[in-house]
């Protein structure tokens, strides 16, 4: 059985988790996709124009958000069990996920197609706000689609 200074210590702690989990959902908000292009982009269907890429990240740690640049430029964040969708043009791109905490980055020359769909991993392997650091790299499709069902969808820039 607890001691009353140690209900009162978990009581604080777990309200401390209540206000920061309740915080990260509001700073998700805005950046979540509607509902219609969540299931239309998780439809899988590919733009006969243009290569179109999914870029994901399955694990379940929600509050360490990953910047993903596109040639230089950032397209969008993500964060745990969330997914973009982002049409490229058919040649070389430069995929690039980046801590802003920290400055680390990883990067994925990825070569586009039209018509083809290509889906791209982000990782987070030291889940540490001061150190979290990953990778981003290219898998097969069909094993890529069955996580990126589970995930929501995030806007991009």
């Amino acid at each position: 059985m607890l001691s009353e200074p140690n209900v009162l210590a978990f009581t604080i702690v777990a309200a401390v988790g209540v206000w920061a989990f309740r915080q990260w959902r509001a700073r998700l908000g805005p950046l979540r996709a509607s509902a219609e292009e969540e299931w239309i982009a998780k439809s899988f269907v590919p733009n006969a124009a243009m290569g179109r890429a999914y870029i994901f990240r399955e694990e379940s740690v929600p509050f360490i958000g990953i910047d993903l640049c596109i040639n230089g430029e950032v397209v969008g964040e993500t964060y745990g069990k969330t997914f973009l969708q982002i049409d490229l043009p058919p040649g070389e791109h430069i995929l690039t996920g980046k801590d802003r905490m920290n400055g680390l980055r990883s990067d994925l020359l990825l070569r586009v197609d039209a018509g083809r769909l290509y889906f791209v991993r982000q990782v987070v392997w030291r889940l540490d706000r001061k150190w979290s650091h990953g990778f981003i790299a290219l898998c097969e499709p069909m094993k890529a689609q069955s996580v990126v069902r589970r995930c929501r969808m995030m806007t991009t820039n």
